[in-house]
């Protein structure tokens, strides 16, 4: 069955969705306030060229691959940490798996403006998809980040399903009409029904175990990427398994932390599919059970 909100978590989770009251817009002002001197300093660089950045030989990449890189890394253990307490059929996962997923695309979607950002015409970024030639190492880059990030999205949006269903049933009466029928559309007839939650773990199952060799795909290709220079320490296989134990690592400790926010904040109550479900108190035993997990793995690295 679907479910079914109290007043109060509905005046906790659905109405700030429909509300831009004044702490709404100062937020948007600090935020816009942080991005206009980097849009700026952006157009100064379209105008003036890559050179205003300082890459020269013999540091050809600066901090856009390095965000490109870390960005990467993070989504890495999204990918991993979620495909893994899918297949094993984690009951508190779901907490765990939405933040993990989210930050997998959102950090994939932040990566592929890095690599915008470094090119000296980016307006001539369509070329590489109309003329690119698959011999061409960034290509393979190319083609593994496009199909990452459209299968990262599309599992977050499997998970998405039953929360989209329930803003359907609940948006207001003053709600906007495009939203309403946005969430009609995006929630697929969803009921709640035994064979459609069957469906759809099936459906999580199948795009868990895809999504974990295409991730891997990604890291081992940008780090070979690194290998094809002449750049000494770089000229070397072990680059790709380096890469995806490395992010791995990074990718746990952002999710500890966003996890560590969320409890602290309650935020996590959005993310559970069951009101019997004690977010804070699942997370904090998820936070305990992956601390057992990985303690053993980064003392026998470290040693």
């Amino acid at each position: 069955m679907q479910q079914t909100l109290t007043l109060h978590d509905r005046d906790e989770l659905i109405t700030p969705l429909y509300k831009f009251d004044r702490k709404f817009w100062m937020v948007v002002a600090f935020l816009v306030a942080i991005i206009t001197p980097g849009m700026l300093l952006y157009v100064r660089q379209l105008v003036l060229g890559l050179g205003v950045t300082d890459l020269n030989r013999p540091v050809f990449w600066g901090a856009y691959l390095v965000n490109f890189i870390f960005l990467i890394g993070i989504s890495m253990a999204g990918t991993v940490i979620s495909a893994v307490l899918q297949l094993l059929k984690v009951n508190w996962r779901r907490p765990i798996t939405r933040i993990a997923e989210s930050l997998t695309v959102f950090g994939l979607m932040t990566a592929g403006l890095q690599i915008v950002m470094d090119m000296g015409r980016p307006d001539r970024l369509v070329n590489t998809l109309l003329y690119g030639r698959l011999q061409a190492p960034l290509m393979w880059d190319i083609a593994s980040l496009t199909l990452y990030l459209l299968t990262a999205v599309f599992a977050l949006y499997l998970q998405l399903i039953p929360d989209i269903a329930l803003l359907r049933d609940t948006a207001p009466t003053a709600a906007p009409e495009w939203r309403k029928k946005l969430y009609s559309i995006l929630s697929l007839g969803w009921t709640g029904a035994k064979e459609q939650w069957r469906r759809l773990e099936k459906a999580i199952t199948v795009v868990s175990v895809f999504i974990i060799p295409i991730g891997i795909s990604l890291h081992t290709v940008t780090s070979w990427l690194f290998s094809t220079t002449v750049q000494p320490g770089w000229k070397s296989t072990i680059l790709g398994p380096y890469f995806v134990v490395g992010a791995i690592f990074s990718g746990i400790g952002l999710l500890f932390i966003a996890v560590s926010l969320a409890a602290l904040s309650s935020l996590a109550l959005a993310c559970s599919s069951s009101p019997s479900h004690l977010p804070v108190n699942i997370i904090n035993t998820s936070k305990n059970t992956s601390l057992k997990l990985f303690t053993p793995i980064w003392a026998g690295s470290s040693s």
